[in-house]
């Protein structure tokens, strides 16, 4: 009898035992499963502390790159301003010397006779009023300066400015497709013929000691997103002058464009071909072609396009928006 109650005590206490340990248990798991949901919880804040610490670091790294971007912009104002008062002082000191020739051609004009040498000496005097013209541009380069606007026929403009390159064009074939229907543009002329004369002097330039060198003058009208894709399927790499909306990247834009067969332009150096004092031509170019060329388009309201393969050649096109239609006011 005392050792079946004996038994029956010892089996009570095991059963005791189980019963506590499994309380244990649950305890233990449910301390467990409480730590697992603090750990995933310290790891998403860990995770969400990282990914702020990344944008912040971003945005850090954006702003140091704006405030470079900002000093190189300031670096590139002095030198502006620096080049506008020298503009002044070289404008004032070539057209002395530009008047007295024009007034001496004009005098011997007068008293010519022959046919042929007054035709040539007409020559002269239109290439001194250029080289005034474009003196005066230089000027409107380092100051705003309201353009001559009026009605212009873009295709007699490139035959004017290829006539007074033809003696330069006799080494290169040269191939002109020019639109018979183009419909005229709001232009200062002798604006546009800078920018014009600009790009023929790079494509020659460029063409030099390249053998046959071939340049292709057009003009045209299309949308201008169908030019950048067409020339970007054939594989050329493609910049804008100034950054175009969606918009404009829709509209038709009369062009006229200049192409060579020169060696092309460096991927690296497409977006900053058109910055101030930018130059690939080493010790023989100033850098302000393009830049000039940049900012009569943009006071045209118009944009410039270079396409460019390495080996291939090079095409800028100069971009001026239509008329409205309906305008008569071109003051």
């Amino acid at each position: 009898m005392g050792n079946q109650v004996q038994t029956e005590e010892y089996l009570q206490e095991v059963e005791q035992v189980k019963l506590e340990n499994a309380h244990l248990l649950d305890e233990l798991e449910m301390a467990y499963q409480q730590m697992e949901k603090v750990l995933a919880e310290a790891e998403r804040e860990k995770r969400i502390a990282y990914e702020e610490l990344g944008r912040k670091n971003e945005e850090l790294r954006r702003r140091l790159i704006d405030l470079e971007q900002t000093q190189m912009m300031l670096v590139r104002i002095e030198r502006l301003s620096a080049m506008g008062q020298m503009a002044a002082a070289i404008v004032h000191e070539i057209n002395n010397p530009l008047t007295v020739i024009a007034g001496r051609v004009q005098m011997m004009l007068l008293e010519e006779e022959d046919s042929d040498k007054k035709e040539q000496l007409e020559h002269v005097l239109a290439a001194v009023w250029r080289l005034s013209d474009l003196t005066q541009n230089i000027l409107g380069f380092a100051r705003k300066r309201l353009t001559a606007a009026r009605p212009v026929d873009l295709g007699d403009l490139i035959w004017e400015t290829m006539d007074f390159f033809a003696p330069l064009m006799k080494t290169v074939e040269v191939e002109t497709e020019l639109a018979s229907d183009l419909p005229k543009v709001k232009a200062d002329p002798s604006q546009v013929g800078q920018i014009l004369t600009n790009l023929l002097m790079n494509a020659m330039d460029a063409m030099n000691g390249r053998g046959e060198g071939r340049l292709l003058v057009a003009t045209g009208m299309e949308r201008l997103t169908d030019l950048i894709s067409r020339e970007e399927k054939a594989g050329w790499q493609t910049a804008l002058a100034v950054e175009a909306d969606e918009e404009e990247l829709e509209d038709r834009w009369v062009y006229a464009e200049v192409r060579d067969n020169g060696p092309g332009i460096q991927a690296k150096d497409m977006d900053n071909i058109f910055e101030a004092f930018f130059t690939t031509k080493e010790d023989k170019g100033t850098g302000l072609g393009l830049a000039i060329s940049r900012h009569i388009a943009t006071e045209h309201q118009g944009n410039i396009l270079v396409a460019s393969q390495v080996g291939t050649g090079t095409s800028f096109r100069l971009l001026l928006p239509l008329i409205p239609e309906g305008s008569q006011n071109y003051e």
